[in-house]
């Protein structure tokens, strides 16, 4: 899991998670890997969102596919949350 505050994710995202590519979606929150004897695909699907305020939670959920079609049994996935920073003051 990664948690990270708005500003960070805003510096480094845009504000839908899913108009960014898989690297820049791996730099952030690192990468997946499939180890089998054939070779293997890694593909990723996001549920979840961020607010117009940077305020939210996703998970992705990773599926290894290896040269035969042949997928992982068991569920991969990674949580993002990211967190409000609220500094401001009424006066």
């Amino acid at each position: 899991p990664v948690t990270l505050s708005c500003i960070e994710y805003n510096a480094a995202l845009p504000a839908d998670i899913t108009e960014t590519t898989i690297e820049e979606r791996n730099a952030v929150f690192g990468a997946a890997a499939g180890v089998d004897n054939c070779e293997v695909t890694i593909t990723e699907t996001i549920t979840g969102n961020v607010n117009s305020c940077g305020v939210g939670s996703f998970t992705r959920t990773f599926t290894a596919t290896d040269g035969q079609g042949l997928t992982n049994v068991q569920v991969c996935q990674q949580r993002i949350t990211v967190y409000g920073i609220h500094d401001y003051r009424i006066t």
